[in-house]
């Protein structure tokens, strides 16, 4: 998806990627941990459409700090706007 070609000041497009695609993931899993810890908290039902959406979403984002694949990084980011999408158009306006 990159370009393979380095710019005039010296940056590697591939490069930075791979470095920051680490801690780009792991941002997305602690802010999942957290948003698990809130449910835990507050006493929500725990088991419910949106804790299986959000069970998903987990998942997801797990596999992108075990497995070092650009196209699982695609499928990844389409899964998780796919689950996002569902939970908006399923979402309660109040």
């Amino acid at each position: 998806v990159l370009p393979r070609l380095v710019s005039e000041d010296g940056i590697d497009m591939r490069r930075a990627y791979e470095t920051e695609r680490r801690a780009f993931a792991w941002l997305f899993v602690l802010y999942m941990l957290a948003n698990w810890i809130l449910v835990f908290v507050t006493g929500a039902p725990l088991w419910n459409g949106i804790t299986l959406q959000r069970t998903a979403v987990s998942i997801l984002l797990v596999s992108l700090l075990m497995v070092n694949s650009r196209r699982l990084d695609w499928f990844v980011a389409i899964g998780v706007m796919a689950i996002a999408i569902v939970r908006t158009a399923t979402q309660a306006v109040r």
